[in-house]
């Protein structure tokens, strides 16, 4: 279900990681070039076209996917792709699904997917040249009439160079997401939007630029392969590398005949709002249309859709909330078994990385405890050594995923973040078993292990339980199990409350929420009820969604139940599981809100509170935002808010012992007490 959570954050996020040295690089391009080939061999491609590889040059094999559909047209209308991944990753398999929908969708017969030459092995123009041999085949061999141009991040920069050396026969269309069009990477919105893109920084893209454009991991790879006869200067290698970069074959926005060039192609460009390249996105448009754009800075300020149109035909849409070439992303998730397969491996591999990072980061103690048979748990303990923590409390996290996906790991930063901030011994994340191999009860079943381990074994006599998406699910049936010892406190964030899937806020936020939909909802929902990864007879689905331990939104005991144990809900105005939170809030504290059609409107932060339970609803934010902290400014307020909520409802029962854990932090404490929205 959440696939695109994973690919949209964490995939980029961590694929910076093959900066840091060459070995680090090698492994991790043959991992996703093996994981690639997993995604390429699932999918729904495979039912709507035939796939052919077509040798367009001695140096380049084009990966051709035909439509089996009859064309809408007489015209030999076909599309090329060009994929992205920092010039020297992922190959066209794993754009497969992707770019054969967006073929199909502009009506396209099909379309070519050059398996172009990529660094440090080849550098530029090799690349590029791969490229232009693909479209000239097209147009020749391939008798394409029309040919539209797209491609995303890197693509989009191969896309747009191909533009300046096709000028004799131009395409008749030019699509570009996200694109990486200078790579002097000298764009203000590198720092602009440093805490609100973890995937991209110039950092980072300084690096990408260099094995483009040098052909080689760093320097000392260049001697070793002797392609530098004499010693640099520092300086010299700085201006050598900068002259690279402001060819426009390198960097497309530094063309001098832009408006020319796109005279008779109309140009599409979609970039985010939150993204480091926006610069590069606005920039080109306005060289390409002669119009003054505002800055980046104003852009960014307005933080809502926006479309620009110059009268040529181009185009220029900027989207709120969104990550670095998110309408690929967002598209390319779960459509078969096998690539559901293949979106586990990459997301479980991803996290791996991640966890080492947060450990780096938060400087924890980590230990593994078999909690049953069954069920492996994580513990994290000593988050940092300028905190005293409570040994009696004990942070309980369980993760989301849609039940099917991700694992401790990826977790690591907000839990250790939430249990170091609400002075707890320690958290533990139990690594539980996953659908479609194992159905209901097996999630939960194994966080009863976990949390009855914490109460006997571990001696806590505090505990609170959070969980973010699906496992907010779990944090709440867990809840619903344990009545005779209940948590002292429960925080769920843009919880997963209702398998029936029948909220009005999956129509009214559809438009809003590109990580969950009805579609991945229900199958998410299926798969945790059956156990199996086929679908089951709608019947038989009903029934089992019913059992209040799946939907505890449908339970009719939650006031009782939460009569003594704390509950904090978070949730984003602007997703589809928005009405889970809100109806779950409003029957467990007898509340009234606002009909969910007004609160979406308005957009608001907004706080509600009844006898210990809180609701907060953030405007403008992703499912399950939280787990963006520590990039996002909006993120850590919303962690904050959980660890104080934690601290204090844990504080509840403690005694004078209690001042004890906080000298180090003064009469009150040192910590960021930042309790409303505006200070963000």
């Amino acid at each position: 279900m959440f696939a695109k959570s994973v690919l949209k954050t964490t995939l980029k996020r961590m694929a910076g990681n093959f900066a840091q040295n060459e070995k680090v690089f090698w492994h991790d391009r043959a991992i996703i070039d093996s994981i690639s080939k997993d995604i390429g061999d699932g999918g729904t491609w495979k039912d709507r076209c035939k796939l052919s590889f077509v040798k367009v040059s001695p140096d380049c094999t084009a990966h051709v996917l035909r439509s089996r559909q009859p064309a809408r047209t007489s015209i030999s209308r076909w599309m090329l792709y060009l994929h992205g991944g920092y010039f020297c990753m992922f190959s066209p398999e794993y754009y497969y699904e992707v770019a054969s929908k967006l073929a199909e969708d502009s009506g396209c017969q099909g379309v070519v997917i050059p398996h172009y030459r990529r660094p440090p092995e080849h550098n530029a123009p090799a690349a590029l040249e791969d490229c232009v041999n693909a479209y000239r085949w097209m147009r020749s061999e391939g008798g394409a009439e029309e040919v539209a141009v797209a491609g995303d991040s890197a693509g989009g920069n191969l896309g747009a160079a191909m533009m300046l050396k096709t000028q004799d026969q131009p395409p008749e269309a030019c699509c570009l997401f996200s694109p990486y069009l200078d790579l002097t990477n000298r764009s203000d919105s590198y720092q602009i939007n440093k805490d609100t893109d973890p995937i991209v920084s110039d950092e980072l893209n300084h690096k990408v630029a260099w094995i483009y454009l040098q052909g080689a991991f760093d320097y000392d790879s260049l001697k070793s392969e002797g392609k530098v006869h004499q010693p640099f200067t520092a300086q010299k290698r700085v201006a050598q590398f900068h002259n690279a970069a402001l060819n426009p074959l390198a960097s497309p926005v530094y063309a001098p005949n832009l408006p020319e060039i796109f005279q008779n192609t109309p140009l599409q460009i979609q970039a985010s709002l939150s993204e480091a390249l926006l610069t590069d996105s606005v920039r080109f448009y306005s060289e390409v249309t002669g119009e003054e754009m505002p800055s980046t800075e104003d852009l960014v300020h307005r933080n809502e859709y926006m479309e620009f149109h110059s009268p040529q035909g181009h185009v220029l849409e900027l989207f709120p909330h969104e990550g670095h070439a998110f309408p690929i992303v967002a598209q390319r998730v779960g459509q078969s078994q096998a690539t559901f397969t293949a979106d586990r491996a990459l997301a479980n591999w991803f996290g791996r990385l991640l966890g080492k990072y947060w450990q780096r980061k938060y400087k924890f103690d980590l230990k593994k405890v078999q909690v049953s048979p069954s069920c492996t748990a994580h513990v994290l303990t000593h988050m940092d050594a300028h905190y005293a923590p409570d040994p009696s409390r004990w942070l309980m996290f369980l993760h989301g995923g849609g039940f099917c996906m991700l694992d401790p790991r990826y977790y690591y930063g907000i839990a250790a973040h939430m249990a170091r901030d609400s002075y707890c011994q320690g958290v533990v994340i139990p690594d539980f078993r996953l659908s479609p191999e194992f159905g209901f009860p097996a999630q939960l079943e194994d966080c009863e292990s976990t949390y009855e381990w914490l109460r006997k074994d571990q001696k806590a006599k505090k505990v609170a339980i959070a969980g973010d998406s699906s496992g907010g699910n779990l944090a709440a049936a867990l809840t619903l199990k344990e009545k005779d010892t209940p948590p002292e406190a429960v925080a769920l964030l843009s919880p997963f409350l209702d398998m029936t899937i029948s909220g009005e806020t999956y129509d009214l936020n559809a438009a809003t929420d590109r990580l969950v939909s009805k579609t991945n909802a229900s199958r998410a929902a299926e798969m945790y009820v059956a156990g199996k990864f086929d679908p089951i007879p709608t019947d038989e689905l009903k029934e089992k969604v019913q059992n209040p331990l799946v939907s505890p939104l449908l339970a009719d005991n939650l006031p009782e139940v939460f009569k003594s144990t704390k509950l904090l809900i978070h949730a984003s105005l602007s997703e589809a599981l928005l009405c889970d939170s809100v109806n779950f809030y409003e029957k467990v504290s007898g509340d009234t809100l606002p009909p969910l059609s007004e609160l979406v409107k308005k957009q608001e932060y907004s706080r509600h509170e009844k006898d210990g339970r809180v609701l907060e609803l953030f405007p403008n934010e992703p499912h399950a935002f939280e787990a963006y902290v520590p990039k996002k400014h909006l993120s850590e307020f919303a962690v904050q808010s959980v660890a104080r909520f934690l601290d204090n409802s844990l504080s509840e029962k403690d005694t004078t012992e209690q001042s004890i854990y906080r000298t180090g932090f003064g009469t009150n404490g040192d910590r960021d007490d930042t309790s409303s929205l505006s200070a963000c």
